[in-house]
C-alpha cells in the first residue's frame, strides 16, 4: 500500500522544488494498476509539474520473492534495479512515506566525492536491527555507521563500474532470511561506514508517538515505522497526521482506498502488534 503516501510526497516535493523542469521522476511500480497510474498524472498535472516522468513496471515477487518480505511485499527491493532501470549518472531515490519539505535540486547537486551512496547516518551497526547478522554472521565492525534507505543519493556510474548490485544480491542469495528490513539490511551490509553522510535534515524520522525536533527550516520528514498517518485510525494515532493531511490533496488517499480495500485491510492486519503497542502507548 505504498501507494497511500505517494500523493502527499509528490505534492510536497513539487511545492518546494525551485524548478521542477529540470526533474524526471521515475515510478517504480510493481502490481501497480492503470487507475493509479492515471491518478498519479491526474495529481501532476492538478500541481502543474514541468518535469518529465516515467512509469517503470516490474515483477517485485519474481525478481525478490526468495528474499524476506516487508509484510509481505517485495516492492522496496526495486531500489537495486535503479542502476539497470535508470539511464542517468545520478539519481535520488526517495520512499513513498515522506513529505518533502526541502528543494530536492540541492541534494542532487551534492558532490558525493568517490562514493557510491549517499544516506543520512543513523547509528552504529551494533545497534541496528539486524546487528546480530552484521557483527555475528558477516563479522563487520560493530562501530561501522549505518543508514536508513528511505532517501538515498545514489551514483549510478559508479554502481555500473563496480558491479554493485551483483554483490548485493550475492549477500540476499547466501543471506535470505536474514534481511528483516529487506533491502535496506543489504545495503547496510555492503555499505556500512562506507557512504557520504548526508546532512540530518534530508531525513528526519516521524514516529508515531512524538513529534520530531527541528533541524533545519527545510527538511524531508519520514514517516518510518507503523502505523502511518494514512493507517486506520492514524488521524487519532499518529502525530503527523495533521502535517500529512495538508498534503494529501484531490481525496488522494481516499480514492488509493477505493480501489483497494483488501490491500488496506491485509495491512491492517499485518500491523496489528504496532496498534496495540501505539494504543498502550497513548493510554
Amino acid at each position: 500500500m505504498g501507494a497511500l503516501g505517494l500523493g502527499a510526497s509528490l505534492t510536497s516535493l513539487n511545492k518546494y522544488c525551485s524548478d521542477t523542469s529540470i526533474l524526471k521522476i521515475y515510478f517504480l511500480c510493481s502490481s501497480v494498476d492503470k487507475g493509479i497510474k492515471q491518478y498519479i498524472l491526474d495529481l501532476l498535472n492538478d500541481q502543474n509539474y514541468n518535469g518529465a516522468f516515467e512509469f517503470i513496471d516490474f515483477d517485485a515477487q519474481k525478481e525478490f520473492g526468495k528474499y524476506r518480505s516487508l509484510q509481505n511485499d517485495w516492492t522496496t527491493y526495486g531500489r537495486l534495479l535503479m542502476p539497470d532501470l535508470i539511464k542517468e549518472n545520478k539519481a535520488l531515490y526517495l520512499d513513498t512515506d515522506l513529505i518533502i519539505e526541502t528543494d530536492v535540486l540541492d541534494i542532487l547537486k551534492t558532490d558525493m566525492q568517490d562514493f557510491a551512496i549517499a544516506a543520512v547516518p543513523t547509528s552504529a551497526l551494533l545497534y541496528a536491527l539486524e546487528h546480530a547478522f552484521f557483527c555475528d554472521i558477516l563479522h563487520l565492525n560493530p562501530t561501522l555507521t549505518v543508514f536508513n534507505a528511505g532517501v538515498l543519493l545514489m551514483n549510478i556510474e559508479l554502481w555500473k563500474q563496480n558491479n554493485i548490485k551483483h554483490k548485493l544480491l550475492e549477500i540476499g542469495n547466501t543471506y535470505p532470511n536474514e534481511l528483516l528490513s529487506a533491502d535496506q539490511a543489504l545495503l547496510n551490509a555492503f555499505f556500512a561506514g562506507n557512504f557520504f553522510q548526508l546532512p540530518a535534515k534530508y531525513n528526519v524520522h516521524w514516529y508515531a508517538a512524538s513529534i520530531p525536533a527541528a533541524v533545519a527550516d527545510d527538511a524531508i520528514f519520514h514517516f518510518v515505522g507503523s502505523p502511518k498517518p494514512w493507517d486506520v485510525f492514524g488521524k487519532y494515532l499518529h502525530s503527523g497526521y495533521a502535517r500529512w493531511k495538508e498534503f494529501d490533496v484531490l481525496h488522494w488517499s481516499r480514492h488509493i482506498l477505493k480501489t483497494n480495500k483488501k490491500a488496506q485491510l491485509k495491512r491492517t492486519w499485518s500491523i496489528r502488534g504496532s496498534y496495540v503497542k501505539r494504543l498502550l502507548k497513548k493510554a
